[in-house]
């Protein structure tokens, strides 16, 4: 997604998460990652287009100045300038996605190791980029490169991001999710991969246009409720990525209204990102 696009919007939701910032986090608990961070509004941008986060006018800079509070996904040589700038950050290997199921667990141990070194000082890192949308198959070895960051950078966070509620069921080998239900998928990942962070994406107030096709704008409130019950179950907090851009030709825009609109029910329903 074109930062330039996200930077017509990221302002409107700032303003209405901003007043929520000192109660999101006051529970004593809290991973370091979360226990002092101002409420995460985190751009999503992977390589190679993590290259423009240099540019004179819409890189990092801009990002600050829309209200912006984490950078994803940086790279080691991009932790100077989100210093400068007050920005926390989430560091990714160079090439995404990294095929974590097709590696040993000495190797994941290496590259998790390798990637914590090459950013290590820094005090913009909140974390590390695991990977996207990952079904269950992958949770093994999720569950290792999570263990991995862990132990070779303690309080920092290791992220993925998990599939909307839309991605297709069924047995693990012909399905994106791999199980028989959403709730499985959840509570699956939970119990596998032991995450500090439930983290997902969910398109459907675009793809429902603008909540006019109510059996597809259902799922946005389906997958909501999903994710916040499990968050609550199991004391995680949870964050929802919300689109920025056009994501289809025939889909509305990003408006004020619509960011509005999730980021107001976003909050209600207790989200922390």
């Amino acid at each position: 997604m074109s930062i330039r696009w996200m930077q017509r919007f990221a302002v409107v939701a700032f303003s209405v998460i901003e007043c929520w910032c000192g109660a999101m986090y006051a529970e004593g608990d809290a991973a370091a990652w979360n226990a002092s961070e101002r409420f995460p509004i985190m751009s999503w941008e992977l390589p190679p287009r993590t290259a423009e986060f240099a540019d004179a006018r819409h890189g990092l800079s801009s990002l600050a100045e829309c209200g912006f509070t984490v950078a994803g996904f940086v790279r080691p040589e991009h932790l100077r300038e989100c210093e400068r700038l007050g920005l926390r950050a989430i560091v990714c290997p160079p090439k995404v996605p990294l095929k974590w199921e097709a590696m040993a667990e000495e190797e994941i141990d290496r590259r998790i190791h390798q990637l914590v070194d090459e950013s290590r000082g820094s005090e913009a890192v909140m974390g590390y980029f695991i990977t996207d949308e990952p079904g269950v198959r992958k949770y093994g070895k999720l569950a290792i490169a999570v263990a991995a960051v862990k132990r070779h950078a303690p309080g920092k966070l290791a992220y993925i991001n998990l599939l909307p509620d839309y991605a297709t069921l069924g047995a693990p080998d012909r399905s994106q999710l791999g199980t028989d239900s959403y709730s499985d998928y959840l509570e699956r990942f939970v119990r596998e991969v032991k995450p500090e962070l439930i983290s997902y994406d969910n398109y459907r107030v675009q793809f429902s246009d603008d909540l006019k096709k109510a059996n597809l704008a259902a799922s946005y409130y389906q997958n909501l409720l999903a994710v916040r019950r499990v968050s609550a179950v199991h004391g995680l907090p949870f964050w929802n990525i919300v689109s920025s851009n056009q994501i289809r030709p025939q889909t509305p825009a990003p408006s004020p209204a619509n960011l509005l609109f999730q980021a107001y029910t976003i909050l209600a329903a207790g989200a922390r990102g």
